[in-house]
């Protein structure tokens, strides 16, 4: 049992219905496993101001993205916590947490629409999966009925 308690699986978050079916997705997975969830926001900090500048609208944008997880996970058992954590790119952010802690899965939840598609396709998950150092899995957003 003390073994299972060592097993975690990153859900990153951005408070984006996407990255919620991510963290629904990454559940029974969890609770086969008997690992922890850890919810990740990551505030993406501009250059021109130190990596570890306190931006309040992020931060608190932030805490309703975690609190969102915390709501969709707690109710099922799965043991679940939350970090947030400073980059200059959410894609750095992911990779930083994976370097520093060791962690089962990657679950990534990704929209395919429009700007979002290639904001978040494009460059976060793109660079995560090139670097990432346990295996990744992408939860792609259902549509919504009537959506194209």
């Amino acid at each position: 049992m003390a073994a299972s308690s060592s097993k975690r699986i990153l859900v990153p978050t951005s408070g984006y219905r996407h990255a919620e079916e991510g963290a629904r997705f990454a559940i029974p997975i969890a609770r086969d496993l008997g690992a922890e969830m850890v919810a990740l926001y990551v505030i993406e900090v501009p250059p021109n101001l130190p990596l570890h500048a306190v931006i309040p609208e992020d931060v608190e944008k932030g805490s309703h993205a975690l609190d969102k997880v915390r709501q969709i996970v707690r109710p099922t058992g799965v043991r679940v916590s939350t970090k947030m954590a400073n980059a200059r790119t959410a894609a750095q952010g992911i990779l930083d947490e994976l370097a520093e802690n060791r962690y089962e899965l990657l679950v990534l939840g990704i929209s395919t629409r429009g700007r979002m598609k290639r904001l978040l396709f494009g460059n976060v998950v793109e660079e995560v999966l090139r670097k990432a150092t346990c295996p990744v899995c992408i939860v792609q957003s259902a549509k919504k009925p009537g959506e194209k």
